[in-house]
């Protein structure tokens, strides 16, 4: 995880998610170890914090929100 994060990390239950400043939104799961579970590139700037509401990851990036999930 390599970049510049200005956006604060965040857990649910098992679950880290990180976004970059350049994008790169990352999910790790969270044990005895670390493994990451996904990694996505939006390829715009994240500044906000993502939150998770009903199992659904809100990610706002520089020109869109985006609700994640089931």
């Amino acid at each position: 995880m390599s970049g510049q994060y200005v956006a604060s990390p965040i857990i649910e239950v098992d679950k880290l998610v990180t976004a970059s400043k350049h994008g790169k939104v990352t999910v790790i799961q969270v044990g005895d170890g670390l493994e990451v579970l996904a990694t996505s590139d939006f390829e715009e700037e994240i500044f906000a914090t993502t939150a998770i509401v009903d199992n659904k990851i809100y990610l706002r990036i520089a020109k869109y929100l985006y609700a994640i999930g089931e």
